[in-house]
């Protein structure tokens, strides 16, 4: 601003122009005019702002407090104990057969069952990855078809009783307690029982244990497509919830603990389309990110993992043809690369890891019909040799290492002659690795194909579910290595085709979805042996 000439005005050195008090530039030639005018003194005129504080004036401090002091009584509560861990029966009840010490048992997967059946599993393979004894490894069972089981619910088990002496009287008329005795808990019985509801329908898919003991339960086909979502489940809460989806939907894939905690999803198919694409999971960020892919498509195939963490894939169908390649996953250069190949394409066979690290691959779809035939991997040299062939031809069968070092191959289903569908098998070979050969392993209560086969903590092995040619079932039966017998056990709750399955830290066997002849379901059971 500038203000009139006289009192209350400021004179520019330079031009000698009068401009008003506060005026910091001459506004005629831009002169700087002197400093900024200070107050009156006195009282404050408006605008001036506030005076200056008093010498004796000290701000307030701003308070400061303090938790006010502990009672000397006070004792702060106990932190929280959680309740022991759930501690199944011990195994092998009395007389009955044990598993030898250290040994850990595979964790196997249902088999899609394809070509040539009105019925054949979509699965490609249910893993469950645990560390074997050493020269063990781990085996992987595949499976193809239409559709599966549907949703079981169970009861829970009894619950333990406590049993306490009563008081006995002393002389001096005051009574004293004896010695509570210990709690006995009540055994719970053989059979299976109601556990949570997945997030979504599927059949199909994965369920791998992680080393946190959770479940990762992933892809499957459900709703008339493949899935992307996947899920956790909680042994110790029974419930499954949400985590991150897969960077793929897929079904039928295979999946595998690594041994840095990752879990390998890799293959399988979405919808019609086969996939060669793979993936790993991050258990810390619940993310799944890519990885090396396949060679090539593979539908169906036969995997297994061995002890050192590497996972060798077999066979599989590329769309045109039945594939006799494999190749090997190394999870430390995150690649898959090239093996020794078959003497024959199989889609659909069964592959397991034996005692001495070879591995068993038998049976299949050559293309044309099912086949007998079985070769031994050597992972040493890289290649496969021709082995004794089994008593039936056979593709979707489940194979089950059993504690003796012996190989239980079950089920599956073979087309007859003149025949242009597959049938479901009842009979069971087993193969003995000390002289390559098969020899029978009896008869099944049921036919099954798309089935649970899971060896058991007591050595028994457990089958159930599948299909029998004309209805998804829902029986199961126990195979005891010990008689080489069949017996018929509890039944699921529900009929399951095709469903996810997988044996938990804790002995109990987890079973989920399937196809139940008419819907995919979300239920899940646990089987307690």
């Amino acid at each position: 601003m500038s203000g009139n000439p006289g009192e209350g005005s400021i004179t520019c050195p330079n031009c000698g122009t009068q401009s008003g008090i506060g005026t910091r530039f001459c506004r005629t030639c831009g002169q700087t005019l002197g400093a900024p005018p200070q107050p009156p003194a006195g009282p404050l005129a408006p605008g001036y702002g506030s005076p200056p504080a008093p010498p004796s004036y000290q701000p307030p401090q701003a308070p400061i407090y303090s938790a006010p002091p502990v009672p000397p009584s006070y004792q702060p509560p106990q932190a929280y104990q959680p309740p022991p861990a759930y501690q199944p029966p011990t195994y092998p009840p009395a007389g009955g057969y044990g598993a030898p010490p250290g040994y850990a048992p595979p964790a196997y997967a249902a088999a899609p069952a394809p070509k040539g059946g009105s019925k054949v599993p979509i699965l490609a393979g249910i893993v469950v990855v645990a560390a074997l004894a050493a020269g063990g490894g781990y085996v992987y069972l595949s499976g193809n078809g239409t559709k599966g089981s549907p949703a079981p619910s169970m009861i829970a088990g009894g619950s333990p009783t406590h049993a306490t002496a009563a008081p006995t009287a002393k002389s001096s008329a005051t009574a004293s307690p004896t010695a509570v005795a210990k709690p006995t808990p009540t055994p719970v019985p053989a059979g299976f029982y109601a556990s949570g509801n997945m997030t979504v329908a599927r059949e199909a898919f994965t369920a791998t244990v992680l080393a946190n003991g959770q479940v990762l339960v992933a892809g499957g086909y459900g709703d008339s497509a493949s899935t992307a979502i996947a899920e956790l489940f909680n042994p110790k809460t029974g419930e499954f919830t949400a985590t991150g989806s897969m960077t793929h939907a897929r079904d039928s894939q295979l999946a595998f603990l690594l041994p840095d905690g990752h879990v390998l999803v890799a293959g399988g198919v979405d919808g019609s389309t086969g996939l060669v694409s793979a993936e790993l999971y991050d258990p810390t960020t619940g993310t799944f990110t890519a990885t090396g892919s396949l060679s090539a498509v593979r539908k169906y195939p036969a995997a297994v993992q061995f002890a050192d963490g590497r996972v060798l894939v077999i066979g599989g169908y590329s769309g045109t043809k039945n594939l006799a390649s494999a190749e090997i996953y190394d999870p430390t250069t995150g690649k898959f690369t090239a093996t020794g190949s078959m003497s024959t394409g199989r889609e659909g066979p069964s592959a397991t890891v034996l005692s001495d690290g070879r591995v068993l691959v038998a049976g299949g779809w050559s293309g044309t019909t099912q086949v007998a035939t079985a070769e031994i991997y050597d992972p040493q040299t890289e290649k496969f040799t021709v082995t004794g062939s089994m008593a039936h031809p056979r593709d979707y069968a489940s194979a089950t290492l059993l504690p003796d070092g012996r190989v239980l191959v079950a089920g599956g289903q073979a087309t007859a002659s003149g025949a242009t569908e597959a049938t479901p098998l009842d009979s069971a070979e087993i193969y003995n690795p000390t002289n390559g050969k098969f020899t029978t392993g009896g008869t099944m209560v049921n036919e099954r194909v798309g089935h649970v086969a899971q060896l058991l903590g007591n050595g028994q092995v457990l089958l159930a579910g599948g299909w029998n040619g004309k209805d998804d079932v829902a029986t199961a039966e126990l195979y005891d290595p010990a008689t080489g017998k069949f017996t018929a056990t509890v039944a699921m709750a529900a009929a399951r085709f095709d469903p996810g399955w997988v044996l938990l830290a804790d002995g109990r066997v987890l079973i989920g979805g399937g196809y139940d002849g008419s819907v995919d379901s979300t239920t899940s059971e646990l089987y307690q042996p």
